[in-house]
């Protein structure tokens, strides 16, 4: 006759280890998360540039009217 404990009458769980394919998929899916995240910014960071305020900026800098102080650095 044997004693049952009531540990002994819950239900086994099978532990599965972490192979190599597990790691494989895991990083895929992180390394598309991070590609589509960067992207996404740097598209955003590009339409987000105001075509119109930089090329009034570039013209700007093209004025050649003002004093211009020249100084000579010698090290």
């Amino acid at each position: 006759m044997s004693i049952n404990t009531p540990a002994d009458q819950l239900p086994q769980v099978a532990f599965n280890p972490i192979t190599l394919g597990w790691v494989l998929k895991r990083s895929a899916i992180g390394i598309a998360i991070l590609t589509i995240a960067i992207s996404a910014m740097a598209w955003l960071t590009y339409a987000s540039i105001d075509p119109q305020l930089e090329a009034q900026s570039v013209e700007g800098e093209a004025d050649t009217s003002a004093d211009v102080t020249k100084v000579n650095l010698r090290f």
